[in-house]
Order: structure tokens, then C-alpha cells, then sequence
């Protein structure tokens, strides 16, 4: 897949190409979108239309699998930077020292665009997520362990249920 914006404001689209065995694909176009930057998840499942600097930091997240809005558009005014983090997970935008002087800092949203905190931080420059390292198990090794995750998931589940209940009984003590 590929995306890319096009138009002029008020009326800028983005739209989205899939490529084919020998040609390529129209999936969806988004109409009068407040957007110029596209960011995509690691994954490449999920992508962040942004209207950064100047398009006061308006942020729209899109599931790309069926071409949903996953939220209503969101904002982080000034916002000049967006990361995704390595597993595709989380994302940040920043408002950072070096496009503005004042409101720095860095908010950390789930890929759904809900937000989970605000970290205002006076001088704030950059952030940047850590890489993801190799795997440290073999192919072989990592196809035991998904063959055998339900009965880790139970094993799990009942040692969580008797770290519930003994402190249940501790809080009675």
C-alpha cells in the first residue's frame, strides 16, 4: 500500500493505492482533509494524517485494513514532530523547542488516537523511540511458543488468580 496527498486547501484529499500483480489499485480516497504529512505504524496497518506547523497539529488516525477513522480529529496545536514507536502501539507528537519556543513538550497516544498523557517539558527538543532488537529465540523456538500459548494463557491465568485471592485473604488479615 501507498498513500498520498494531493489538492490544495480547503479542499486536500489523501488517497490510498494498493499494488497488484502488474497494476495498481484505487482503495479509498479521503475528501477535505486538514492534513500535509502522512505517517505510517510499523506495522503498516495504521497511518496518521497530520496538518503539522502551520495546520495547528490536527491529527486523524485511519485502521488502512477497512479504511476507518478510528476517532474524531485530533489536536496538538503547534505540534511540529509525530514518531511512531517501534512496535506500532504507541505514537507521539511534539511540539518541540527548535519549530516553537513556548508549549514544548511531548503527548503520548495509543494507535488509535486516544490520548494517554501530556508531558509538557520547557526546552524540549527531539524524542526518539529506541529500536526494536532482533529476537533473541530461533524461528524454531518461536514457532513452539505460539503452538503452545493457550496452555501458557492458562497457566498464567491461574497463577493470577491465586496472587488475586491470597491478597484478598491478606487484606481480610
Amino acid at each position: 500500500k501507498f498513500a498520498f496527498i494531493h489538492g490544495e486547501a480547503p479542499r486536500i484529499s489523501v488517497s490510498f493505492y494498493k499494488i497488484g500483480d502488474e497494476k495498481i489499485t484505487l482503495l479509498k480516497t479521503l475528501e477535505k482533509r486538514q492534513c500535509n504529512s502522512l505517517f505510517w505504524c510499523p506495522t503498516g496497518q495504521f497511518i496518521i494524517l497530520a496538518g503539522l506547523r502551520s495546520m495547528n497539529g490536527i491529527m486523524e488516525f485511519i485502521d488502512t485494513s477497512d479504511m476507518t477513522v478510528m476517532t474524531n480529529p485530533q489536536e496538538h496545536f503547534m505540534c511540529t514532530d509525530v514518531e511512531w514507536d517501534p512496535t506500532g502501539r504507541f505514537v507521539t507528537t511534539a511540539v518541540s523547542f527548535w519549530g516553537h519556543k513556548m508549549d514544548n513538550g511531548f503527548w503520548l497516544w495509543n494507535f488509535q488516537g486516544r490520548q494517554i498523557s501530556k508531558n509538557p517539558m520547557d526546552g524540549f527538543c527531539a524524542l526518539l523511540w529506541r529500536p526494536r532488537p532482533p529476537t533473541l529465540l530461533t524461528t524454531k523456538k518461536q514457532k513452539e511458543i505460539r503452538k503452545k500459548m493457550k496452555e501458557y494463557s492458562r497457566t498464567f491465568e491461574m497463577q493470577d488468580i491465586r496472587s488475586k485471592s491470597k491478597a484478598s485473604k491478606d487484606v481480610l488479615d
